[in-house]
């Protein structure tokens, strides 16, 4: 039987879209989303305290009490904006330009789209690194306490 879980996360979002239907044919979306996600270590189960690439270096510094570790997650972004849009080109047989065109004419020049996708977000989480071994001596430890919080 499997032991209790070594870690927790958590994620709690909010998500907005508006939606505008094709009409002229413009289709159009926009897209909110703000959110806050929680865990005690953000790196992939495959790297190991030795890993230099960006998957590792955040396993747990204190085994003793893993809840110490929990934090806000290295790919935590708050607010995030997206819109996309796409526009049916009024070219072709039975539309506005070349409405009259022969089948093949129809076929070659007609029914294109344009489209595009714009994304926003804020930045990312960073925590400061402190050079030396207060907890561990295989890793150095992301900050120290100085004071204990009230």
């Amino acid at each position: 039987m499997p032991g209790p879980p070594s870690g927790t996360s958590s994620y709690n979002g909010l998500q907005i879209t508006l939606r505008h239907p094709s009409t002229h044919g413009l289709t159009a979306d926009f897209n909110y989303t703000y959110s806050k996600s929680l865990d005690m270590g953000s790196g992939a189960e495959r790297s190991n305290e030795f890993s230099t690439d960006s998957f590792g270096g955040s396993a747990i510094q204190n085994s003793w009490n893993p809840k110490l570790n929990k934090g806000v997650s290295d790919f935590d972004t708050r607010n995030l904006i997206t819109f996309d849009w796409v526009y049916a080109l009024p070219v072709g047989r039975g539309k506005a330009v070349l409405g009259g065109a022969n089948r093949i004419t129809g076929i070659l020049l007609g029914d294109w789209q344009l489209s595009g996708l714009a994304r926003w977000a804020s930045g990312l989480p960073f925590s400061v690194y402190e050079p030396g071994y207060s907890t561990n001596w295989e890793q150095g430890g992301m900050g120290v306490l100085t004071a204990r919080s009230r």
